[in-house]
């Protein structure tokens, strides 16, 4: 088993990785880490062999800069990598606070979500062509934002099978622990289902664990008395439905959300003291000293790794939130859009739950953003602009907005990030 993690210096992501191929699955297996920063990943190839020695597996590590030295033979390949993530961040938001728009330095809507996704797609889709040379049989397993984006230019435009993986919205152990506490009970004593799209998924199925008891009447009565804040009341009202998501995520997607005040923020994980910190506590497990579980109570939510294994050398692997293409998953959204719903991994296959039927109101967003999902990722593959000015038309984000300010805007953000984006400038 050979599995490549592209971003493999993550101190977040990484992590997890390890953890879960080595002390999860076990797995004796070549693992191939590849980053813009050999530094960083040599650091991890050095956990990664510290973690194997203790747990008694057979690991092999490479490390390499450019993943066209670590594709060949691969049987998975994940992705958790930004094209400069906070420095390329930090340029949208300078230039979007001189055109009036700082509200839109979104992670995953609106024109920041757009211009991010437009790197990452590109990012994604050169991946993809030199797995189609060198391993194409081999599924792509996706962490990277805006999610769906990516997970569309891949599937569609980069012709490798692939999926996306995001716990925001079923949380930390795919249990939907905030949902249970809301309504006064243990995470495993309630059954839950959500499904829509990523970072605006919504409970669709609630269940006493034992008894089978829909208890989704009860959580949509908490939910419009204010349990989950005033923002998801305002969903609610909005919509017709739970979002599991607070709107620190979810408001991405729509102009405003009533009573809630979007406060800017950098969308990348730590400062420098942090990263500083982590990489000390790295660099001591790697000498055999230090506390991996320690860095795990830091590190990421997603399992993409498990899901890898699970398709690759067999068992089962059931994962709440997953993007894929829809096929008759959600009904009433577009067959050919990414969609987030529950899938099992099992028997060396993914099998999403089909036929989820989200409430009108909730369908009737979806179907909005889903849109500028389609466009973004046709956009980045394609370096039609027109598909982008389209974007700005029908994203429900820009409702407020100006259009020929948005223009403008995008304009400015495409000539700032020029090298990276190559096929918009042919």
């Amino acid at each position: 088993m050979k599995i490549v993690l592209v971003g493999a210096g993550s101190y977040v992501f990484s992590p997890t990785v390890l953890h879960d191929l080595i002390e999860t699955y076990r797995a004796n297996c070549e693992l191939a880490l590849v980053d813009t920063q050999p530094e960083s990943a040599q650091r991890m190839a050095r956990v990664a062999a510290a973690l194997a020695r203790k747990n008694g597996v057979t690991l092999t590590t490479s490390v390499a800069a450019d993943w066209k030295d670590a594709l060949d033979g691969a049987d998975a390949v994940l992705l958790s990598a930004a094209i400069q993530g906070r420095k390329r961040w930090e340029t949208d938001f300078a230039l979007l606070s001189e055109c009036g728009l700082a509200d839109q330095a979104r992670e995953c809507g609106g024109i920041g979500g757009l211009i991010y996704a437009l790197r990452t797609c590109t990012l994604a889709l050169g991946l993809c062509a030199d797995m189609r040379a060198q391993c194409p049989g081999a599924p792509l397993l996706v962490a990277s934002n805006p999610l769906p984006r990516v997970i569309t230019a891949t599937q569609r435009f980069g012709g490798i099978r692939s999926y996306g993986f995001c716990s925001a919205g079923a949380g930390q152990h795919d249990d939907f622990a905030e949902i249970a506490a809301m309504l006064g009970r243990p995470p495993e004593t309630v059954r839950a289902v959500a499904a829509g799209l990523n970072h605006f998924s919504w409970l669709v199925r609630l269940t006493d664990a034992q008894t089978g008891a829909d208890l989704l009447p009860e959580a949509l009565a908490r939910v419009a008395d204010g349990a989950l804040g005033d923002d998801r009341r305002r969903m609610l009202l909005d919509y017709g439905g739970v979002c599991t998501l607070p709107a620190g995520h979810s408001a991405d997607f729509v102009a405003k959300v009533e009573g809630w005040t979007r406060e800017i923020h950098v969308p990348f994980h730590g400062d420098g003291a942090e990263r500083a910190a982590q990489i000390a506590a790295l660099d001591a497990v790697a000498d055999g000293k230090g506390d991996f579980e320690a860095i795990l109570a830091r590190s990421s939510w997603e399992h993409p790794a498990l899901a890898a294994a699970t398709l690759i050398g067999g068992g089962e692997f059931a994962v709440a939130s997953v993007n894929v293409l829809n096929e008759g998953n959600i009904v009433g959204l577009p067959d050919g859009s990414a969609v987030e719903v529950p899938v099992l991994f099992a028997d060396h296959r993914a099998e999403p739950v089909r036929d989820i039927a989200l409430p009108e109101g909730v369908l009737a967003i979806c179907k909005k953003v889903s849109r500028v999902h389609d466009l973004a990722a046709e956009a980045a593959a394609t370096g039609d602009r027109a598909l982008l000015w389209e974007a700005l038309t029908v994203d429900p984000a820009l409702e407020l907005c100006d259009p020929a300010v948005a223009k403008r805007a995008m304009e400015r953000l495409l000539d700032a990030h020029r090298d990276v984006l190559p096929q918009f400038f042919k």
